[in-house]
């Protein structure tokens, strides 16, 4: 079930096959890289400015992705997570924030335990099939491919004015 804007205030994301496309591209000298979609960038940017929260929890901890999310404005950045439960109801805690006014963004195992926590869960069309059954609202873009911007755009609106 997809939340509507005044129900949520939170959005939680998983990184890697979320915000990502679930790749790591691997350099001729080992460096890592990852991409990101500007679409969700700009979707991200829409749901802080429109007074929500951001919180970002994921396994991997690597520099560029902590610099992406740093320019996006989250609210909590928490990497190399491994209790993704435990994590949420720490930045919960922190942050005074409400699990049930939360919907959470995963796409693979890791993330099921936040959707145990929060009032509502989604997945990028690619998740993983155990993910695409227990979320609330499978999405229909995949992870790093506008997914972000999709859920945004269908709980704020698609920020385009009527004439």
């Amino acid at each position: 079930m997809m939340p509507t804007a005044d129900q949520v205030n939170t959005l939680v994301v998983d990184v890697d096959g979320v915000l990502t496309d679930g790749a790591i591209h691997v350099h001729e000298n080992a460096t890592q890289s990852v991409r990101f979609c500007v679409k969700d960038g700009l979707g991200l940017v829409r749901w802080r400015e429109s007074g929500r929260t951001l919180v970002a929890i994921t396994g991997r901890d690597r520099p560029e992705v902590k610099a992406r999310l740093a320019s996006l404005g989250f609210h909590a950045v928490r990497t190399g997570v491994k209790d993704k439960a435990e994590t949420l109801q720490e930045v919960a805690k922190t942050l005074d924030l409400s699990c049930a006014s939360m919907i959470a963004v995963g796409d693979d195992l890791p993330d099921l335990d936040m959707f145990a926590l929060t009032g509502f869960s989604a997945c990028p069309a690619d998740a993983v099939m155990a993910v695409r059954e227990r979320a609330g609202t499978v999405l229909e873009a995949p992870g790093g491919h506008g997914a972000i911007r999709e859920l945004v755009d269908r709980i704020l609106g698609s920020g385009v004015p009527t004439p």
